[in-house]
C-alpha cells in the first residue's frame, strides 16, 4: 500500500542504481510484491535513495575524521542527482540539496525554537478535528513533528512520513521529494503536507501526486508559508541589495485555492491566518527562519556577507532601543479526493 521502496527497504542501495532498477523491479514481480505506479516513479525513488546513501556515507567518514573520501561514490550520486534533474520539465527555481539541509537542520532544532511549524501544526489539527470521518493511514509530506505524528497516532492513525532527508522518527520513513512521490495510488486516506510546499520546483505536479495518492474520499491537509510574510525584512533586503533575490518568491491564498482545484479536489478551501512577533536583533529573526526551514534554498542564491548583515542590522534594528515587528502569513489548503461513482 505505500509502495515498493518502503518494502524492499533500499536504504543500502548503491548509487549506480540503473542496473539494480531493472533487477530488483524483476524480483518484485516474481514475488508479488506492489510496485510504484510508473517505471518513472521507481526510478526516481531510487535515485532519492541513492542520494540519501551518499550522505550518510560522507557523515559517517566525517564522524571519523578519515582523510578519505569516496570520489566514485561521490560522482555516481551527482549522476543520480542530474538523472532525476533532467527527467523533470517543469523549470528547477529551487535546489533539492539546499532544500534537504534546510530541512534536515530544522529538524534538529529545539522544538520552542519551531513555532512557526507549530502553528502550522496546530492550524492542521483543529481542521482535522472538524472532521468526523475516521481515517486509517495518513502519509505526512514535507517536514516532520513529533507533535503531530503522535497526535494523529493518538487517533489510531497509522502514520508514513515522506520527506526529502533522512530523519529519525518513530515511524515508517520514505526519502523522496514532495513532487516525486513514491507511493501507489490510493495508498493513504489521509495525506497532510507541512511546511515545505511553498519551495517545491512543480507544485502543481506535488498536489496532483498528493490527490493521486488518496483512497476516494480521502483528505488533503496542507499548510505553508504564503504572501504577506517577511514584508519587513523584504523591503530591507531590496532598499540594501536591489535586484538581488534573498527570498521566496510566495503564493498568495487566491492562488493556493486556484491550484487545489486545478489539481482535482473537491471542496477546496485555503485560508491564511497572519501570525506576528518581535525581535530586538536581525540574528534572532535569522536563527527562527532556519530552525522552521525557512531559509532561502533558491538555485540561484547569493550567500550573505557580513557586510550586508551589518546592513540588515542598522536598516531593521535602528538605535537598537525598539523592537521590530515581522509577520509570518500561514496558508492552510484542505481538499477532498473524489467520491467513486455508485455502480
Amino acid at each position: 500500500m505505500i509502495g515498493w521502496m518502503a518494502q524492499a527497504r533500499c536504504a543500502n542501495l548503491p548509487c549506480d542504481a540503473h542496473w539494480h532498477i531493472a533487477k530488483r523491479a524483476t524480483l518484485a514481480r516474481q514475488k508479488g510484491d506492489r510496485l510504484p505506479a510508473t517505471a518513472a516513479q521507481l526510478a526516481v525513488s531510487v535515485d532519492n535513495r541513492a542520494t540519501s546513501c551518499a550522505a550518510r556515507w560522507q557523515r559517517k567518514i566525517y564522524d571519523r575524521r578519515d582523510k578519505f573520501y569516496p570520489p566514485v561514490h561521490e560522482s555516481a550520486c551527482r549522476a543520480c542527482v542530474a538523472n532525476a534533474q533532467d527527467s523533470m520539465s517543469q523549470p528547477q527555481i529551487f535546489s533539492r540539496v539546499a532544500r534537504r539541509r534546510s530541512i534536515k537542520r530544522a529538524g534538529r532544532s529545539l522544538p520552542e525554537d519551531r513555532w512557526i511549524i507549530t502553528a502550522m501544526v496546530g492550524e492542521i489539527l483543529s481542521r482535522l478535528d472538524a472532521v468526523v470521518v475516521p481515517f486509517a493511514r495518513a502519509i505526512i509530506i514535507g517536514q516532520y513533528d513529533d507533535a503531530l505524528a503522535a497526535n494523529l497516532a493518538g487517533r489510531g492513525i497509522e502514520v508514513v512520513v515522506a520527506t526529502p532527508t533522512m530523519i529519525d522518527a518513530a515511524h515508517l520513513t520514505i526519502v523522496c521529494d514532495e513532487d516525486r512521490l513514491a507511493f501507489r495510488d490510493h495508498s493513504a486516506d489521509l495525506v497532510i503536507a507541512l511546511g515545505t510546499f511553498d519551495t517545491v520546483n512543480d507544485l502543481p505536479g506535488a498536489l496532483m501526486l498528493a490527490r493521486r495518492i488518496l483512497v476516494p474520499g480521502g483528505l488533503f491537509l496542507g499548510a505553508m508559508v504564503g504572501a504577506g510574510s517577511l514584508d519587513n525584512l523584504r523591503a530591507a533586503f531590496k532598499q540594501i541589495e536591489p535586484g538581488v533575490a534573498r527570498l521566496h518568491p510566495q503564493i498568495d491564498v487566491r492562488g493556493a485555492g486556484d491550484l487545489l482545484a486545478r489539481a482535482g479536489f473537491e471542496m477546496p478551501v485555503a485560508d491564511s491566518h497572519v501570525t506576528t512577533a518581535r525581535y530586538w536583533r536581525v540574528a534572532k529573526l535569522l536563527s527562527d527562519l532556519r530552525a522552521n526551514g525557512l531559509t532561502n534554498v533558491l538555485l540561484q542564491r547569493r550567500a550573505l556577507t557580513r557586510a550586508t548583515l551589518a546592513q540588515l542590522a542598522s536598516t531593521l534594528e535602528g538605535n537598537g532601543l525598539d523592537k521590530f515587528e515581522e509577520s509570518i502569513a500561514i496558508i492552510t489548503l484542505t481538499g477532498w479526493s473524489a467520491q467513486r461513482p455508485a455502480t
